[in-house]
């Protein structure tokens, strides 16, 4: 801890919380990547929400098991049974706190927002090893990290059983100009998979709606809304979550999917900027979605070496801007040169997805 270095043997208050935090991002609380954005998903496909507790909540306790067997670290001042216990709270109360937010990211922060409050406790003894003094505000971290894993449980299950009694209208938009692609596959198997799971499925074939891609005169002098396009709004209205099933071509969007978002996604319909000011109305709030991509290049290539534009442009520039989040994001490939085999499990993949209403 920062204060160590200073040769003050104990916290010098509560301002060594935030002091701590970005050190402890990076040293705990990027476990999250793994513990949750991994590990929980997998274990989510073959048990329900409270045994993944217990299982999560055991593995992380071997995970640190090493720690509590060395002398002179915070884990090994407590005693075994506190500390497995105290890893099945911890990891009840990051599970649902991911689970209700479903964001990964504050899920990072939580974990290490516990480890510097658990910092308060920490001091150096008479033989320079570092202690955990178990006061009152070690107990009252981890019976707020329990009373909170409660909460956000309970909250989640209600929240999920409303969702499961509520039939899902999804709108499945494939953006590839080719009926005979490979993204017409996924579409099929994302559609079977949903259609197990008993949703109101309506779809949009882009390449087959007739209507002009080119925004002529932008938003100055908006050209009237063909037909296609008018039914298309209907159905975006409609629907809960959109499903974008398109492939990469240039890094971007093909020609014809970036003209209907140009076209459909209109002042009006899709936000609405206020007057005089910076800001604007976010009018799909409320709706979240899924991108299912293909690309010929590997994931972490078009990640890193490109930045990924069709994302930025689909989901932070076009549907994030009108209010439709969570945006989750899968990339299939690389296409080319795929295999039967390897082409039948990205249909598996999609398929899950669909069944799982992801």
């Amino acid at each position: 801890m920062i204060w160590f270095a200073f040769g003050i043997n104990k916290p010098i208050s509560i301002l060594s919380i935030f002091i701590n935090l970005p050190f402890l991002i990076v040293l705990g609380g990027l476990e999250e990547l793994g513990w949750r954005g991994i590990l929980q998903p997998k274990l989510e496909k073959v048990a329900r929400y409270l045994p993944t507790i217990l299982i999560m909540g055991f593995i992380w306790g071997l995970w640190h098991l090493p720690l509590w067997l060395m002398h002179g670290t915070p884990q090994s001042a407590l005693p075994f049974g506190w500390y497995l216990i105290s890893g099945i709270i911890l990891t009840a109360s990051f599970t649902s706190f991911y689970k209700y937010t479903n964001n990964l990211f504050l899920t990072v922060v939580s974990h290490a927002w516990f480890n510097s409050c658990i910092g308060l406790a920490l001091y150096i003894g008479e033989n320079g090893v570092l202690l955990l003094d178990l006061n009152w505000k070690v107990m009252l971290v981890f019976a707020f990290e329990g009373i909170a894993a409660v909460i956000l449980g309970i909250v989640y299950n209600h929240r999920n059983s409303l969702h499961i009694l509520k039939m899902k209208k999804i709108l499945i938009i494939n953006g590839h100009p080719n009926k005979d692609s490979f993204n017409f596959g996924l579409e099929e198997a994302y559609k079977k998979g949903a259609l197990q799971s008993n949703e109101d499925i309506k779809e949009i074939a882009i390449g087959e709606l007739q209507f002009n891609p080119n925004l002529a005169f932008g938003f100055q002098n908006i050209s009237e809304l063909e037909p296609d396009l008018l039914e298309a709004q209907e159905k975006i209205k409609w629907s809960d979550y959109l499903v974008w099933v398109h492939p990469v071509w240039w890094g971007g969007l093909p020609a014809i999917t970036k003209g209907f978002i140009d076209r459909v996604f209109l002042p009006g319909f899709a936000f609405k900027y206020r007057e005089n000011s910076v800001w604007w109305d976010k009018l799909l709030a409320g709706k979240t979605a899924r991108i299912i991509m293909t690309l010929d290049t590997p994931n972490i290539y078009y990640w890193f070496a490109f930045g990924r534009p069709s994302v930025n442009q689909l989901k932070k520039s076009t549907l994030e801007f009108c209010g439709i989040k969570p945006v989750k994001v899968s990339y299939l490939g690389p296409i080319r040169n795929s295999t039967t085999d390897s082409r039948k499990k990205m249909l598996q993949k999609v398929e899950a997805m669909g069944n799982e209403n992801k």
